[in-house]
């Protein structure tokens, strides 16, 4: 019975999900009557993909770096007086800070490589 339920579930999930597709319009016509894309992500080579998603991923690491130390702190503010996550907290704070520096360093070079190799 469960089984059945699930089953109908998922069908009418599926169904509701299927809208009809319609048709887009162009973003912009050549005289010939030939569409013209808009480039969604404003990159004209490989290299300058390659740095925009090296870019994001240093980005996302430094926020995860981020978060980190701010549960360093939140350990170090409810240890209530106790050593040993006092300690953790710390460590935590500093090995953030030490990711940190990293993310930023290699920021630097990679930005300084893409540059030399782009321009």
């Amino acid at each position: 019975m469960k089984g059945r339920i699930f089953a109908c579930g998922a069908v009418a999930a599926l169904l509701l999900t299927a809208l009809p597709a319609s048709a887009q319009t162009a973003t912009g016509t050549a005289p010939s009557g030939t569409i013209q894309l808009t480039n969604p992500i404003n990159v004209k080579s490989v290299p300058g993909l390659i740095n925009n998603l090296v870019k994001t991923g240093i980005g996302i690491v430094g926020a995860l770096s981020l978060a980190v130390f701010v549960y360093g702190g939140l350990i170090w503010l409810t240890s209530a007086g106790e050593p040993a996550k006092i300690q953790a907290g710390k460590d935590a704070m500093k090995w953030a800070a030490i990711g940190l520096v990293v993310i930023f360093s290699s920021y630097a070079l990679v930005s300084f490589v893409f540059k030399a190799l782009t321009g």
